[in-house]
């Protein structure tokens, strides 16, 4: 799973709930149920993730088990802020005071992790904020390095995403020295130090871009698809280039309208929108800042980036606007982060 052969994770997974299945209920069957439930929530599969979760947490509430109730209840609340559920840090927070009161680091590590590493992308980023630095501080303490390069990933495209561009490209950088770094938190560093200097128009971003999109090829995830496709495609739009925004972007589409992923299908729809291409829009598939932009709502869209702390977001979709006035701030925005080759755009539509 962690290296992206996903067939062959969940392959061994399902052998590992089979095995046990015939024999009477016990400790294995749980933590089988919770494994390949952790499977299909990176897969975000997510109905039958909390399926075979809510199985393992019976088990595990039956005979009892620490270990088992905490992985179950870590892998349900991944599935409730991944389908956008207000119980989701409730779940999260409960397996992570589980996981303190019985010892159990590596439980608790993971349970930190993903109370930052998915809120980032679904642009939570209080409730990421809240977990990130006491993340890193536990799983560094404990030499839990596969959570802790996950936060810095997840660190370094908050950092990204809330206009911090300088330290996005710091962060990045110190997953990629790590040689512990595995696919996934690697994949979004490449995607953070790529956009870092493609928005500015420093470097050429295709490098660190296809190393990314090579790591995420064989595994199928949205996780590991959605970040490179977005990038690739925003890179395509920089470059007035339509075929390449719709050639890095139709797999991860149909994946996240597949599993009703709204921020990662928004983010596609916009780029590839921003590039010259009309999609029909799945209006109840898209997260509501990326639906008021494709809907002609600019001033909406940009209020609704600003209040979630997305300025280069924000001063984009304010450049989508007929109005001079609005035309003009969102050059400004984008000359105060430095987005020399988005201002130029705006600067052209302004002449």
């Amino acid at each position: 799973r962690y290296v992206g052969r996903t067939g062959d994770a969940h392959s061994a997974a399902l052998e590992a709930v089979e095995l046990p299945e015939p024999l009477p209920p016990g400790r294995e069957l749980g933590l089988a149920y919770c494994n390949l439930s952790h499977v299909c929530v990176s897969a975000e599969n997510l109905d039958a993730a909390v399926a075979l979760a809510e199985r393992a947490l019976e088990l595990a509430q039956a005979l009892p088990d620490a270990e088992g109730h905490v992985y179950a209840l870590t892998n349900i609340g991944v599935a409730q802020l991944l389908s956008g559920k207000p119980a989701a840090r409730a779940t999260l927070e409960q397996a992570l005071e589980l996981a303190d009161q019985h010892g159990l680091e590596e439980h608790r590590g993971r349970a930190l992790t993903n109370l930052v590493y998915w809120p980032v992308r679904q642009r939570m980023f209080a409730l990421a904020t809240d977990y990130l630095d006491a993340g890193l501080d536990y799983c560094t303490e404990r030499g839990l390095d596969t959570y802790r390069l996950y936060l810095l990933a997840a660190r370094a495209r908050l950092e990204l995403d809330t206009g911090r561009w300088d330290r996005a490209a710091d962060t990045a950088a110190l997953v990629l020295r790590d040689p512990h770094s595995a696919p996934v938190p690697r994949g979004w560093a490449l995607v953070v130090l790529a956009l870092v200097g493609a928005r500015r128009g420093e470097t050429d971003p295709s490098a660190p871009l296809a190393e990314a999109r090579a790591l995420a090829r064989s595994s199928g995830e949205l996780q590991r698809l959605g970040p490179v496709a977005a990038a690739q495609a925003e890179v395509a739009w920089l470059r007035g280039d339509p075929a390449a925004a719709q050639a890095a972007s139709d797999e991860a589409l149909a994946l996240a309208l597949r599993y009703h992923s709204p921020w990662v299908a928004g983010e596609l729809l916009y780029w590839r929108r921003q590039a010259g291409l009309h999609d029909d829009l799945p209006a109840a598939e898209i997260a509501e800042p990326y639906a008021l932009s494709l809907a002609g709502r600019s001033a909406a869209a940009s209020d609704r980036w600003a209040a979630i702390g997305c300025p280069y977001e924000a001063a984009l979709a304010l450049a989508d606007a007929d109005d001079e006035d609005a035309l003009r701030y969102a050059l400004e925005e984008l000359n105060r982060l430095g987005a020399r080759p988005a201002a130029a755009i705006v600067a052209r539509r302004l002449r």
